[in-house]
């Protein structure tokens, strides 16, 4: 699966023309990613309608961690979300991850790289917890990987970071940053593309 970043609905549409399965957006309070590059309602809904139409999937960044009297509400609006086809939120509150889970079963989750996961232990933890997916370090080995992969049944993927040292992607904030994360099995690399390859996708 090749899950690529869209901003907007035009970023959207140009992910999945050249080739996304699906694409992860942020929603206006949700995210760390500040207002100009998260939709509002309405845009979020043409985007996961565009989606279905084309046989993809949407995921939510919900980078955030919610005050108690806040939870319910969210969940209320990830509930009526999930209504209009969203297919997974990425998160990284332990503890809302869980009441996610527990109040809407169908919803798939990944647990953000915000989360701190680095071994097998720690993807089994998120795996108990209701995560169907984590994003490790780009730093872990092959090895730790391949011992992730035959003792937990979630799904991994790899955050590499690909940006030449001296380009304007390196020096931004990971946030704001333009990732891709390619699936070929089990575990995915998470990689925040350089211009150049930034550049081949959007022709």
């Amino acid at each position: 699966m090749l899950l690529a970043p869209a901003g907007n609905l035009e970023a959207a549409k140009q992910a999945f023309q050249a080739g996304a399965d699906a694409v992860y957006v942020g929603l206006r309070g949700w995210s760390r990613g500040g207002a100009r590059g998260e939709f509002d309602h309405e845009q979020l809904r043409l985007c996961i309608e565009l989606a279905h139409a084309l046989g993809k999937k949407v995921q939510l960044a919900a980078n955030i961690i919610p005050k108690p009297q806040e939870r319910q509400r969210l969940l209320h609006q990830l509930a009526h979300l999930a209504g209009w086809g969203l297919h997974a939120v990425i998160m990284n509150d332990v503890g809302f991850l869980h009441e996610v889970r527990r109040k809407l079963p169908d919803l798939a989750i990944t647990a953000s790289i915000g989360c701190g996961a680095l071994n097998t232990d720690d993807a089994l933890f998120y795996q108990d917890l209701g995560a169907t997916a984590i994003v490790l370090p780009g730093y872990v080995e092959p090895q730790e990987i391949a011992a992730v992969k035959a003792k937990a049944s979630i799904q991994g993927m790899l955050d590499k970071f690909l940006a030449d040292t001296d380009s304007e992607e390196a020096v931004k904030p990971v946030e704001a940053r333009t990732p891709k994360i390619l699936d070929p099995g089990p575990v995915a690399p998470y990689v925040p593309i350089g211009k150049e390859a930034k550049a081949a996708l959007t022709h």
